[in-house]
């Protein structure tokens, strides 16, 4: 979902993916990527379509991240798992996107949310087993990848159906 110009579907093996921006669609159709013009919360996949379904830097973006999971659990196959990348709204870079977001051409619209509202959002869904992953740790390498949250800017979460 949130195929954007495909710089992160591509590299990560990702095949289809959902843009509702065609200028950012065309991009990541340049890049191989099949995509289907579509919101994240109203999906126009079947269910049990897909064995894993990817967010990077997309939830904020979204009109309702809760709808958005949940169409995620909808198209995964059981055993399936959604990974979502997002920066953290707690942390330091989330601080500093929400204090310039007004004059940002890319993050005026962006509405961050927390690590514990992803957990939340994620077992309200229907997902399991959810655990997180940490980068962009402040004094740490930019390498640095820790389990949990709370110390990172950018964090990943996984949750299996």
């Amino acid at each position: 979902m949130g195929a954007g110009s495909g710089r992160f579907a591509v590299p990560l093996g990702m095949t289809i993916g959902v843009e509702p921006s065609e200028q950012m669609a065309t991009k990541a159709r340049n890049r191989g990527v099949s995509v289907v013009r579509a919101v994240a919360e109203r999906l126009p996949f079947p269910d049990a379509a897909f064995d894993c379904v990817l967010m990077v830097t997309t939830i904020c973006f979204v009109d309702d991240v809760l709808e958005t999971f949940r169409e995620a659990c909808r198209v995964l196959k059981p055993q399936g798992c959604v990974v979502v990348g997002f920066v953290d709204r707690e942390s330091e870079l989330g601080q500093e996107y929400k204090r310039r977001s007004a004059s940002d051409v890319f993050y005026k619209d962006a509405l961050f949310v927390s690590a514990r509202e992803v957990g939340k959002y994620l077992a309200e869904a229907g997902f399991h087993e959810v655990f997180f992953k940490q980068a962009l740790i402040a004094g740490a390498l930019p390498s640095m990848i820790q389990d949990g949250f709370g110390k990172g800017s950018f964090v990943v979460a996984k949750g299996l159906k």
